[in-house]
This record gives structure tokens, C-alpha cells and sequence, in this order.
């Protein structure tokens, strides 16, 4: 592909919280925080063309080949079904493109400046598109996130920020300032999005309002207009609309007398076209007591929810009339149900999702289950198959196929030609690199119990071709499982020699109650013990020695890296954790002042755990050598876990290496950054536990 100048110039700004002087003495003022826009023709190409050109451009080196992030991630098709819109994140920020299907031009909207991250896009309406984005800001001295929305032309112009913008009449901190809820078929100029709507006090002859909480507003794609449709309700947790887009539920949190959210959730419905709400249930938020909304029934009067059933999770129907108890629609005895599935541009339900060792949807609509099948078969039947977007008139079916080897390919089918062809590889510099099955396991835990676990082995390679320096992977949540597919992560390591086991631990979701537990936080004795026990798995089956053995994880996977090592000082001889929770209590600390802190609080637990599960407060046990990464800007885990961390391993006189990136979050979301992140990994690995 034939490089070119990119002619680039600011957009309107996106408002930011920041602390400010205020007339009623709270925050209220702007801090601009720009993205930059592509001019239309600053890139073209075919999408035949693309993915050769960009392989020929591949770099050597394997930690770099697995670090450049997605060129093509979050795919939606037009509703016209002519364009697709995709963001590319391999350049060193997220850039929001568009490309004709037909002509395979390409033309980039859009992108961001790294202060604002484009977390998806889609088609508002054939000829604009809307971006969900998040940040954070510095208030005082607290890293606070927010979220905005941002449209835009499919030829670039007219940029603007959708719903509440902050101005200084404002009482308060403009952190929810728009999520959409729904895009309107049969209204295409118009949204819906909630907000929460602050105060606003009187400046002059201006009138201040006393209204604060939480709204829906339709909102004219254009011009930002905006007419209130549901609200303020002031602790709201979500709402969302039926089939025909009328907002028809919502959740609220139950209220302490200090204002914070409570552990319980409130459902309320109302009838088509009516106004007044009845409370459906309420539920509490722990992981296995809650009833869950998942979506309305075609014709609306019905919802399907996630509730408890048999020690699992299942997926039921309930009318919203109350009149009936939930009928089950779906449900294992040894797997949860997933979720609903919904398609197309009124969110039909189709199906159930699930997952054993393999990724599953349970189909109601027979037409759509025989042409996901006869799609799989098409493209050789070694490939999981995921319908993402269909055009308005359902002509057009944009899907995504991927598989442990396969990082994935966009395709359109088009039902009326009866024609699949590829519009584009997710990770085009991945086609030619060799990559290791990723199979499903068990192995048994010390008190018994089969552990599910995924084992991916260097390519080429066969548990009889041990031992080889082995990493165990625990993922992060915890509330949270590994499934089958491509793992960029995993397999970054099995190219160069590395056996990775991730296993699901108990603690783990997905399994049902009785293996979730309280949380792999509260009983992190288990958990831990699952871990390690991969490793003497390993060991015992030849795979590995216990001096070519290693742990990495991510965030709790961080955690359960730092604490495996510490309660068996002699299993591992290198940690390395990246955004890592280090501290419980500080954990739970870091969410004072905060609406969301006694939810925090209740996953947390108290008791003597919170000293004896904590890294940093066993760093003394830890003997292997450390390496810890965090990003700056991390709301999900503040970096001074691992600043403290590295603090107190130093002082112990343990070995101990940090590597801080300014400015990013909790992903790393910087194809610069996970370059860097994998070579120091892979160095500081194979200099441990031995090159492959």
C-alpha cells in the first residue's frame, strides 16, 4: 500500500471533569481534550490490497508481530449494508475508518489523541456514525473516569459531541455525560442515550434547576437537540428498550443514607406506550443470588432474565405483568447460561449463549442456527463462526470467523447472491506465523477437584517433547473464565518455546455456584491453590521442571502471580504481573468517596484475608525474581499497587524490576506499549527459566 501524508486538523473538543473554581463551590469547568480528524482522502486501498501490504511491512521480531494491537476490531455494517466501520488500533492510537464494500476504498474518519479512548462505533444512520468513549481526569487527587459520545459524517464532517456537554452553571462533576441506549430504525435522525443530569445553579437572570439523577433523552444526530424521555431517577443503574425502541425497563440501585449504592437492585417496567412504572423484582447483585435483565421478548411482553436454578445459572422468561414465575428456557446442570442473544437492528432474541471447553449458542431462530452452520462449513469447519450486524432490510450479514489458530476474519454474506467474501484480517501481520493448538485440559487439584484449564504447547510441539519451560497464566476478573479462541497473549509465549496453562480456577464464572464460591478474592486460598497446582501438574507429567517454571498474569491474574509466589516461595522462579492488585484493603480503600465503594466493600469481604491474601504484605515470602508493569491512567487498579509493590520488594532486597507507561489504562491499549511490555517478558523469562 502506497503511504501517504496525512493531512490532519482538531476537531471540536470533548469535555473532561477537572477541578475548577465553581459559583456553588463544586467542579464544573472544561477541560479540552481533543481527537483528530483524518481529511477523506488521506488513505485508500483496496481491502485485496491491504492484507498483503500490510504482511510484507511485518516486522521479524515475534514479540513485536503479537504486540501491534487489532487493525480491525468492533466491525458494523451500514444500514444500507454499502460500508462497513472498523477501528484500527495497530498505529499507536485508535483511528475510526471506514471502507465500501464494494469498491474497497477506505477512508479514515477520525482518531485519537490518547487522552479519550473509542471503546465502539457504530452506524447511527446511513450517513453518520456515533463512537462511545472513555477517559479519566485528576479530581482532586483522585483518578476519576467518564464517559462521552461522539458523531460524525461518513465523509468526515461535522464532528460533535452528543449529549450533556459541562458548562460552568453546573453543580457537580459531568462524568456520565452520554451512553447510547438505542439507535431508532423507524427515527434515524434521532438516538436515545442516558445522562446524568446535574444541577444547575442560577447565574444572573439564568434560573438554576434543582433536577439531578439519571435520564434518557432522544437526541438529534446533527444537531444535539435534546427532548427528555424517562427521568431523573437518581440511582439508576441502566435502562433499555424493546424491540421497537421504546425504553420500556430500568434498574436502580437501593440507597444508603449516605447516598451510596446498596447491594440490592430494583427492576421497574411499564407497559408499550405507557408511563407508569411497577417494580418487577428486586435482586441482590452478589454473582449467584441475582436476577438479571437480559432483553424483551419479540412482541414485548415478556423479558428474558439470568436467574439461580439448580446451583447454576439459566436463562427465563417472565412476563411483566408479574403474573407468572419465570419460565426456564435454557439451563445445564453443569454450565451457566451465558446470556441472551439478540440480532440485527431491533435487537430480536435468537438464541443462548454458553461455554464448556468450546464456545456455544443455542439458537431459537432455526433459520439463523442453519446459516451459521452452513456458514462454519463453508469456511473448511475447523472455525468458530459470529453473526455481528445485519443491513436493515436483513440482505446483508456482516461475521466474524476465528478459531486458537486463527486470529480472525470479517466476511459479508450477502442472503440475496447467496455469495461469503473476506473483507479483513484483525491481525494481518499474524497470517504467515506458525500458532499452537490451544487445547482443553483438566487436571487435579490437591483436594481433588478437576480443574478445567486450556494448555497451548509451541508450535509443532507434543506434551512428549517435554520438559520445556513452562508458564502458568491465570486470568484476571476473578469473576471472569478463559474460553477457547485465540489468545494473543498465551500465544506470544508458545511461538517462542514457552507451554502456557490457564486454568479456571475455582473462583472462576461460568461453572455455577458452588465453584464461584464467594469470589477467588474472599476464598483466594483456593484459587491460589488451583494455580499452583498446574504447575506441580505439569511437573509431575514431564511437560516442564520446576526450575524452567514461571507465572504471568493480568490483573487479578496479577494478583494470583504475586501471591502464588509468596505462599509457595520455591514452585516459581519468575513472577511477572502487569496491572496487578497487590493490596485488598487498598483495594477496597481506593473506592472511598466513591458511589460504588459499598459494592467494592461486599466483593472484598473483611477478616484476617485481607492481610494474609495481600502480595504486598507477603512480599517478605516472596523469593523469586519480580517483574511488574502498570499504566498511569488505571481506574480499574490505581498504579500505586504496583508503585507500593515495587517499593517494598526493594526495601526487602528482592529482586525486583517496574516498568511504568504514563498515561495509559489498565489494557495497555498502545501497540508501542505491549511491544515493549512482551520483549521485557520474554527477556526477563527466558533469562530465568532458560531460552527454549
Amino acid at each position: 500500500m502506497t503511504s501517504k501524508a496525512e493531512k490532519v486538523k482538531l476537531s471540536e473538543g470533548v469535555d473532561a471533569p477537572a477541578k475548577a473554581a465553581h459559583p456553588a463551590g463544586k467542579q464544573g469547568a472544561l477541560v479540552m481534550t481533543r481527537f483528530t480528524r483524518w481529511c477523506a482522502g488521506g488513505l485508500a486501498a483496496l481491502f485485496s490490497a491491504l492484507t498483503p501490504a500490510l504482511a510484507a511491512d511485518q516486522p521479524e521480531d515475534i514479540n513485536a508481530r503479537f504486540g501491534i494491537m487489532p487493525s480491525a476490531t468492533g466491525m458494523r455494517l451500514s444500514p444500507d449494508g454499502t460500508h462497513v466501520s472498523f477501528i484500527d488500533h495497530s498505529r499507536g492510537y485508535e483511528g475510526l475508518k471506514i471502507a465500501n464494500v464494494e469498491t474497497g476504498e477506505i477512508i479514515p474518519l477520525i482518531r485519537s489523541d490518547g487522552e479519550v479512548r473509542m471503546t465502539s462505533c457504530l452506524w447511527l444512520n446511513n450517513d453518520r456514525l456515533g463512537c462511545q468513549m472513555l477517559g479519566s481526569s485528576n479530581v482532586d487527587g483522585k483518578l476519576v473516569g467518564y464517559q462521552r459520545f461522539l458523531a460524525i459524517d461518513k465523509n468526515g464532517e461535522n464532528t460533535r459531541q452528543l449529549g450533556q456537554r459541562a458548562t460552568a452553571r453546573h453543580v457537580g462533576l459531568n462524568q456520565f455525560g452520554g451512553q447510547l441506549i438505542d439507535i431508532l430504525p423507524d427515527d434515524p435522525e434521532h438516538i436515545l442515550m442516558s445522562l446524568e443530569q446535574l444541577r444547575t445553579s442560577r447565574t444572573g437572570s439564568q434560573i438554576g434547576s434543582e433536577e439531578e439523577g439519571f435520564t434518557v433523552q432522544r437526541v438529534d444526530v446533527d444537531n444535539n437537540r435534546m427532548a427528555k424521555v424517562v427521568g431523573p431517577i437518581d440511582r439508576a443503574a441502566f435502562f433499555a428498550t424493546d424491540t421497537k425502541g421504546e425504553v420500556r425497563i430500568f434498574g436502580e440501585y437501593s440507597g444508603h443514607s449516605d447516598q451510596r449504592y446498596g447491594p440490592v437492585m430494583e427492576l421497574h417496567v411499564r407497559e408499550p406506550g405507557g408511563h407508569g412504572w411497577t417494580r418487577l423484582a428486586e435482586t441482590s447483585l452478589s454473582d449467584y443470588a441475582a436476577l438479571e435483565f437480559e432483553g424483551f421478548s419479540s412482541d414485548g411482553d415478556e423479558v428474558y432474565v439470568r436467574i439461580p436454578y439448580e446451583g447454576h445459572l439459566a436463562l427465563a422468561r417472565l412476563p411483566i405483568d408479574g403474573s407468572r414465575a419465570p419460565e426456564i428456557v435454557w439451563s445445564n446442570p453443569n454450565y451457566d447460561a451465558g446470556g441472551l442473544v439478540t440480532f440485527g437492528p431491533n435487537k430480536r432474541p435468537v438464541g443462548v449463549s454458553w461455554a464448556d471447553e468450546g464456545n456455544h449458542i443455542e439458537f431459537f431462530d432455526q433459520e439463523l442456527a442453519q446459516l451459521q452452520n452452513s456458514l462454519i462449513a463453508a469456511l473448511g469447519g475447523d472455525m468458530e463462526v459470529s453473526l455481528i450486524d445485519e443491513s436493515w432490510d436483513g440482505q446483508r450479514i456482516l461475521l466474524v470467523a476465528s478459531s486458537d489458530t486463527k486470529p480472525g476474519t470479517y466476511y459479508l454474506f450477502d442472503r440475496s447472491a447467496g455469495e461469503l467474501r473476506p473483507l479483513m484480517d484483525i491481525r494481518p501481520w499474524l497470517k504467515n506465523v506458525a500458532l499452537g493448538s490451544r487445547q482443553p485440559i483438566s487436571y487435579p487439584a490437591a483436594d481433588g477437584a478437576e480443574i478445567p484449564a486450556y494448555l497451548t504447547l509451541p508450535p509443532g510441539k507434543t506434551m512428549e517433547a517435554g520438559p520445556m519451560p513452562l508458564l502458568v497464566m491465570p486470568h484476571g476478573g476473578p469473576s471472569a473464565r478463559d474460553y477457547w479462541g485465540f489468545d494473543w497473549l498465551a500465544q506470544t509465549f508458545a511461538a517462542q518455546g514457552f507451554a502456557v496453562i490457564q486454568p479456571n480456577y475455582r473462583g472462576s464464572t461460568g461453572f455455577g455456584a458452588q465453584w464461584s464460591g464467594r469470589n477467588a478474592y474472599q476464598d483466594w486460598e483456593i484459587a491460589i491453590s488451583d494455580i499452583t497446582d498446574a504447575a506441580r501438574w505439569a511437573i509431575g507429567e514431564g511437560l516442564t521442571t520446576q526450575d524452567r517454571t514461571g507465572i504471568l498474569g493480568w490483573s487479578y491474574g496479577g494478583y494470583a502471580a504475586l501471591q502464588s509466589a509468596a505462599i509457595d516461595p520455591d514452585l516459581f522462579q519468575a513472577v511477572v504481573a502487569i496491572a496487578p492488585v497487590t493490596d485488598l484493603q487498598q483495594l477496597k480503600d481506593d473506592m472511598i468517596g466513591f458511589m460504588q465503594y459499598d459494592l467494592r466493600a461486599m466483593s472484598i469481604g473483611t477478616g484476617p484475608h485481607l492481610v494474609e491474601g495481600s502480595p504486598r504484605r507477603q512480599a517478605e515470602h516472596i523469593e523469586a525474581p519480580v517483574l511488574l508493569f502498570h499504566g498511569t491512567k488505571d481506574t480499574n487498579v490505581l498504579v500505586s499497587h504496583s508503585r507500593r509493590m515495587a517499593d517494598r520488594l526493594e526495601k526487602l532486597g528482592k529482586p525486583v524490576d517496574y516498568v511504568e507507561f504514563d498515561d495509559l489504562d489498565h489494557q495497555l491499549p498502545q501497540s508501542e506499549a505491549r511491544i515493549e511490555m512482551l520483549e521485557k517478558s520474554a527477556s526477563f523469562l527466558k533469562r530465568e527459566l532458560g531460552a527454549p
